[in-house]
């Protein structure tokens, strides 16, 4: 890294190039700004108040002070290329494909779509009462910038009408793009009885995240609660899905029937999938041995001819179960993951998810979380201390292992600034130096998707941590080809 702090790093590389004199990262709450605005919002008395928290401090996302006029600097670089070159005009409009095949509008910090039959690329964002919006009609050379001080502005479609203006005549009488999330959000929602509502409600919190959410009925209605958010209104598309009101915030509870409360939901929202909030676990259940409990004991005994395998593991195996019926066609896999998992959390449901499954082969895939010290501060000893004796477990089960390497990572976007690289090369190192010592099989998926960083490759990730489906099309024959040399010893 530079060594530089952000603000200084980002002037010199983004800001200074573009004559861009009035931006900055604000990463001293102390400093005193000419001319700047204040946030507000309204106080139900028709009245205001101001909505930003005075001591409120913030770098990078959402930390960055600027004007429409230096914005409209960083606009023109979309065409002159002078800052990112073609590498950054690359990855803007580089679309996200989701597990399911489908491919999202959102690139990297852009919204690759089409505006009335006129192609756009445009983004937003909002904090504390700060909303800014950049919608961009590239094949026409005109982009509409705004910067908004109260929170009750939308400014998405102000943009939209300012590009009316100067463009109706050349636009399709469809505005497809907003028909379609208007259609999204005004779906006719279910009405729930009282003992439905009453089954979802309760706290639920992401380690991911590390927030905590809050579903409760008020007034015979469902309501989420976030962290420095206004209550909002949940409303059912099914018995178990439910969106935020005026959102595209969706919430999918996980339930075994209609009747049981469910112990935790995934969200949905644009490119956001898949990020899991589970109930407070009692600490008789800190490894959430609930979580896969039904299932395992539904689960028949393996034919005598079938060559079961257990895929074990975090956030990564978690999301990657439900591609096994596209990568793995026919075959009898079976994924045992938990979001956020740590190895000694593993350790701890490792016969009930693994063992009582009597498979052939288990593919563990853990450690990641151990350093990003999702359960506390962790030595390297601590995880192969923990990846050994499940090796051993196993072994003593008839169960073939299959070590497979930490994925790479540059940094945890949850929680920052811990160099993993390197810890995660050298975890790797010892992971396949003991996989010899034991006869058991090293899994290399670092090297398919590390970059030059040491971090995992752009196109394999959206968040630098978690593969998307094309990451997990390389390592699946990798995978395949690490259990069929499992099956052979």
């Amino acid at each position: 890294m530079s060594g530089k702090p952000l603000r200084v790093l980002a002037d010199e590389r983004l800001f200074a190039p573009l004559g861009m004199t009035h931006t900055h990262f604000h990463d001293d709450p102390g400093h005193v700004m000419r001319d700047r605005a204040m946030s507000y919002e309204q106080d139900g008395h028709g009245g205001f108040r101001i909505s930003y928290l005075q001591n409120f401090d913030k770098i990078g996302a959402g930390g960055l002070y600027s004007t429409v006029e230096d914005l409209a600097k960083w606009d023109a670089n979309y065409y002159s290329h002078l800052v990112g070159g073609d590498t950054l005009q690359k990855l803007i409009h580089e679309r996200g494909v989701l597990a399911g095949g489908d491919t999202l509008i959102y690139a990297f910090g852009n919204e690759v779509a089409t505006y009335r039959g006129l192609r756009t690329d445009e983004h937003g964002g909002s904090m504390m009462g700060y909303k800014a919006h950049l919608l961009r009609f590239p094949d026409q050379h005109l982009s509409v910038i705004e910067t908004c001080n109260l929170g009750s502005i939308t400014p998405g479609p102000i943009a939209r009408q300012v590009a009316e203006v100067y463009l109706g005549e050349r636009m399709t009488p469809a505005a497809t793009r907003a028909a379609a999330r208007a259609q999204v959000r005004s779906a006719p929602a279910l009405s729930l009885a009282a003992a439905d509502m009453s089954r979802l409600a309760g706290d639920y919190a992401s380690d991911e995240l590390g927030a905590t959410y809050h579903v409760f009925v008020r007034d015979g209605q469902l309501m989420l609660r976030r962290p420095a958010q206004r209550d909002t209104t949940l409303l059912a598309e099914s018995p178990n899905t439910l969106r935020v009101a005026g959102s595209e915030l969706v919430l999918h509870f996980d339930s075994t029937s209609a009747a049981a409360a469910p112990q935790s939901f995934a969200i949905q929202a644009g490119r956001v999938t898949n990020i899991r909030f589970s109930r407070p676990r009692l600490q008789a259940d800190w490894a959430n041995l609930q979580r896969y409990r039904a299932a395992d004991v539904q689960l028949s005994p393996p034919a005598p001819a079938e060559s079961r395998v257990v895929f074990y593991g975090n956030s990564i195996t978690d999301s990657w179960a439900p591609l096994f019926a596209t990568l793995f066609p026919g075959k009898p896999y079976i994924g045992r993951g938990i979001s956020g998992q740590t190895t000694p959390q593993m350790l701890v449901r490792f016969r009930q998810d693994v063992i009582a499954l009597k498979p052939k082969v288990v593919v563990i895939l853990a450690g990641t979380n151990d350093i990003a010290g999702n359960t506390g501060p962790s030595t390297l000893e601590m995880i192969e201390d923990n990846l050994a004796s499940m090796t051993e477990l196993a072994k003593a089960n008839g169960i073939r292992v299959v070590l497979s390497s930490v994925l790479p990572v540059y940094d945890y976007p949850w929680r920052t600034g811990l160099q993993p690289a390197p810890k995660i090369v050298a975890l790797n190192d010892w992971m396949k130096r003991y996989a010899q010592s034991v006869g058991a099989v090293y899994l290399d998926y670092w090297t398919a998707l590390a970059d030059a960083r040491q971090g995992m490759k752009a196109e394999y990730s959206r968040d630098g941590v978690h593969p998307n489906e094309a990451g997990y099309r390389v390592m699946a024959p990798l995978a395949e080809s690490a259990i069929a040399e499992a099956l052979r010893r």
